[in-house]
């Protein structure tokens, strides 16, 4: 089994319904990890792959999601599942569509988003 399969089978058992995308696009990526679409034709993924020795920083990544998401104040993708196949590690997280649309409105929306998830505090900073 490659990673894109151990991919699509950690996405069926995490979610408890089976998936087969019809479609995998490279998303780019940045300078550190390589980044997939995957679409069954009714769900989309948004998929980070890197070396398996990047594991923790995956499950890093969805914990810091998690919390960012607890916050109410932006809207962040929800981490699906983290783990590792072989020499790959992947992050499966949900698909949001972001295009370009630039607006006053929007960015005041999303200037009153970070000042509330500044104001957003717990006991401890930090994990």
């Amino acid at each position: 089994m490659d990673l894109q399969e151990a991919v699509e089978q950690a996405i069926s058992q995490t979610s408890g319904h089976p998936f087969g995308p019809s479609r995998r696009e490279w998303s780019g990526g940045g300078c550190i990890n390589e980044a997939w679409r995957l679409d069954d034709g009714a769900r989309r993924f948004f998929v980070k792959v890197n070396r398996a020795e990047r594991a923790d920083m995956f499950a890093a990544e969805a914990a810091a999601l998690e919390e960012l998401a607890a916050a109410g104040a932006l809207r962040v993708p929800r981490p699906l599942v983290h783990g590792r196949h072989g020499g790959g590690a992947f992050l499966v997280l949900e698909h949001l569509d972001l295009t370009s649309r630039a607006s006053e409105a929007g960015h005041r929306r999303l200037g009153e988003g970070l000042a509330a998830l500044h104001r957003h505090t717990a006991e401890a900073h930090g994990w």
